[in-house]
């Protein structure tokens, strides 16, 4: 019997009983993230597609930041080429969607993907030798910027054992600068040297200025230069020539030497002048070594209250899970993306993020590694696998995706072949690619 006539335009009515809906598996079905965007991979028991929108968490008042985490080898770097590939593929009544990539590993390029999607790329010499090209102060309204300058500056800490002692000195020095007109950090503090302000506590902030190009880029003198812009489309910020001082990730902030500082407030200024840079525009921002600005309270919640009022989306890749007590993650995170995972403590500190249970499956699946001890894949591990013989992709990496509706689903990272060997995480790009692009590192 037809459900639908094949000749009348109105179908027949057909009563089915409640159980036939129930056992047919409909609404058993396993779904995952947003309604449209980019897409993520498939779930893995009913290969259902899952996507990552960029404007979903802004229409329903959600946090606009998400989280990838996973060790080195999980696919992170895989899982950013892919997802901002398909975000330069969107279009917005015609136009392209702003995106930034910052990336601040030196050993690492995407430039390959990048031009193949139509991007551009920018390399971050050309950016820091522009006058204050990051200076929060640089803005419609340097006024409402000063307590951010002056944190800024607190952090870089010019002054050594001294610098809480110099605090107030400094914002009142920016306040005296910004009253006089003017539009950025080092203008407003020359200001208020003229008009009286301590210069033992405003000249190791010039003095540091000349000697630090990285710092430099956030101190503006000239009050015409430009601030840090983005285009409609694909921007690429690499590392270039630039000498970057990342720290170890497990460093304790307090114990960051001079140079280690100054990048990591870099990278900070990055992510911030490129959200207030795709303001309105519904812009995605990726941020690789994300626990630069993860690492404090502070750092995920100027970020997070950035980027949720000016409706950008925000994805930050890492290598560990964060402590919600320590970076704000329930106010300011609303996705998170969980890939393999080293040791069960870092992966039970992801499943913590999520609420989800630490069962022993998970566990397993999340660190164990891809092959057996006989060298034939491991099923059980969430890791990509590879034929030891054919080199062929079995399987995707799978990682564990948490949505907007806060449901846990694992998802396999599922990339057409063509993409797939664009993306390469290395600056020569002669790691060999497989069919599908999973990379063995990253």
């Amino acid at each position: 019997m037809w459900l639908a006539s094949p000749v009348l335009s109105n179908p027949h009515l057909h009563d089915l009983p409640a159980p036939a809906i129930a056992y047919s598996g409909i609404a058993g079905l396993s779904r995952v993230g947003d309604t449209d965007g980019a897409q993520i991979g498939l779930t893995v028991t009913d290969r259902q597609p899952s996507y990552v929108s960029r404007t979903e968490a802004s229409r329903t008042d959600r946090a606009t930041c998400m989280l990838v985490i996973g060790q080195t080898g999980s696919g992170k770097s895989f899982a950013l080429q892919w997802l901002a590939y398909q975000f330069a593929k969107e279009r917005d009544d015609g136009h392209l969607i702003p995106q930034v990539i910052f990336d601040p590993k030196v050993n690492s390029d995407f430039s390959a993907m990048v031009l193949a999607a139509g991007g551009r790329v920018v390399s971050l010499d050309d950016l820091i030798s522009t006058d204050g090209v990051l200076d929060p102060m640089r803005s419609d309204e340097p006024d409402r910027h000063i307590d951010e300058a002056a944190e800024m500056i607190m952090f870089v800490n010019p002054w050594g054992s001294r610098a809480d002692d110099n605090y107030t000195a400094l914002l009142k020095a920016l306040k005296v600068g910004a009253s006089a007109g003017a539009r950025c950090t080092g203008q407003a503090l020359r200001i208020a040297v003229e008009r009286g302000a301590p210069r033992e506590v405003i000249q190791p902030v010039f003095d540091l200025a000349e000697s630090s190009p990285l710092f430099r880029s956030c101190i503006g003198f000239d009050p015409a230069a430009p601030g840090l812009g983005t285009f409609d489309g694909l921007t690429y910020i690499k590392v270039g020539r630039s000498a970057l001082s990342l720290p170890p990730e497990q460093k304790n902030p307090a114990d960051y030497t001079a140079p280690e500082r100054a990048t990591v407030n870099l990278i900070r200024r990055v992510t911030l002048g490129s959200v207030r840079a795709m303001a309105g525009r519904g812009g995605v921002l990726h941020v690789d070594e994300a626990w630069t600005v993860l690492s404090t309270g502070s750092g995920i919640t100027e970020v997070g209250k950035t980027a949720r009022s000016m409706d950008v989306l925000v994805i930050m890749y890492t290598q560990k899970g964060i402590e919600g007590e320590n970076a704000g993650v329930d106010s300011y995170v609303s996705r998170v993306l969980l890939l393999p995972m080293n040791t069960d403590r870092d992966a039970r500190q992801g499943l913590a993020m999520m609420g989800v249970e630490p069962t022993a499956h998970r566990l397993e699946a999340l660190t164990e590694g891809p092959h057996l001890a006989d060298g034939k894949p491991n099923w059980r591990s969430n890791r990509a696998l590879i034929d030891p013989t054919t080199k062929q992709v079995l399987r995707g990496t799978v990682g564990i995706y948490f949505d907007l509706r806060e449901r846990a689903v694992e998802v396999e990272i599922k990339v057409p072949p063509a993409q797939a060997k664009l993306f390469s995480t290395t600056p020569t790009g002669s790691r060999p690619a497989s069919p599908t692009g999973i990379p063995s590192e990253n």
